[in-house]
């Protein structure tokens, strides 16, 4: 039986993507529209404005709140944009009101329970050095979370923003193209902006196919 995913905030959908990989159908939310969006479906709306009732629809639904207030970076700009909200709480509480099986993924320092820790060093495909924080409702075996050196002289890329971040043009390391980028994210079908903000769809098929596991163990 197919099962069914919801990626609340999705963006342009590397999350979706990983989920459809482990063989679910997805559906995805978010405030504006997103026509790059790979899923099976997609809904312009206010995630904080979903029912639990229509959350129950799903077998398992994933979230990314919006990440900036946790930035380091931008809290050295001068003047920091107004909009910037932690959306964490309210997520959190609109996901265990539901009683489906959830799992919220943000940066690293942002306010989740950090129940696995995924940097693409983790997976022989990727070549981008992002980690990630998913704290989820359900058991999941946690792989070890190691970070190595030399990554950068490894060939591995730091992405954000619309370019390559100073630290690297300054140690002599190559200004990465969109080509670049996607080749490290293991991503073909975002902009450049997109990538920026993105989740390579190899962490969420790892998250996938945890929790499938998960439920084939409890149905033994």
């Amino acid at each position: 039986m197919t099962m069914l995913g919801l990626d609340l905030f999705c963006g342009a959908g590397g999350i979706t993507k990983g989920w459809q990989r482990a063989g679910f159908k997805m559906l995805g939310v978010d405030i504006d529209p997103q026509p790059n969006y790979p899923g099976d479906w997609f809904v312009q709306a206010d995630v904080l404005s979903l029912s639990p009732e229509f959350l129950r629809r799903f077998d398992v639904i994933c979230a990314t709140p919006p990440c900036q207030l946790f930035v380091q970076g931008l809290k050295n700009f001068p003047n920091p944009p107004n909009e910037i909200l932690n959306l964490i709480p309210a997520t959190r509480a609109l996901l265990t009101k539901a009683g489906v099986p959830w799992v919220m993924e943000n940066i690293p320092g942002a306010p989740l329970r950090p129940d696995v820790r995924l940097g693409g060093w983790m997976f022989p495909e990727l070549k981008v050095i992002r980690e990630r924080w998913f704290e989820c409702s359900f058991p999941i075996d946690t792989p070890a979370y190691r970070k190595p050196r030399g990554l950068l002289a490894k060939g591995f890329l730091s992405i954000a923003g619309n370019g390559t971040q100073k630290y690297c043009v300054d140690r002599g390391y190559r200004r990465a193209t969109i080509a670049n980028c996607s080749d490290a994210m293991g991503i073909d079908w975002m902009t450049r902006a997109e990538i920026s903000q993105a989740i390579p769809p190899a962490y969420a098929e790892f998250i996938a196919r945890a929790f499938l596991a998960k439920r084939a163990r409890a149905a033994a």
